[in-house]
């Protein structure tokens, strides 16, 4: 199969919206190992939360609301993300990702889950807007 040939330009604006997409899933994980309630609903602001099969939770209220109360009396833990792929889908860019929650509340480290990150950004003027981010747990 032949690809058409991609231009420098569009190569490096593909490479920058990965890039801003990764940092916010590092600040999403960065909240909730921070228990930050207030950080995870500020940066989900236009954003629907789908939270393993929950209905969707959508508002910077709802959404801090939500994790201010999962959050309560909540261990340490550590966020990893990995595996991240980025696609263009039709004006908005998907993506998807590997999560891992570890555990620190023990001498050792360990896994608590391991599941998938899902969703989408928007290009609006002058920002990426997240829109949508589902959270799924491996089974």
């Amino acid at each position: 199969m032949t690809q058409a040939p991609c231009s420098a330009s569009s190569i490096l604006l593909a490479a920058e919206l990965r890039h801003l997409i990764e940092n916010a899933l590092a600040l999403y994980c960065l909240a909730m190992d921070e228990h930050d309630a207030a950080a995870a609903g500020q940066l989900l602001t236009d954003a629907q939360l789908h939270f393993k099969g929950q209905p969707a939770k959508t508002g910077v209220d709802t959404i801090s609301g939500f994790y201010a109360e999962a959050f309560q009396d909540a261990a340490p833990t550590r966020h990893l993300i990995g595996n991240l792929l980025t696609q263009v889908d039709g004006q908005d860019i998907t993506y998807r990702a590997t999560y891992q929650r570890w555990s620190l509340a023990e001498n050792h480290p360990f896994c608590q889950a391991i599941g998938e990150y899902r969703g989408r950004f928007t290009p609006t003027p002058g920002r990426l807007k997240w829109t949508e981010h589902r959270i799924q747990q491996a089974p």
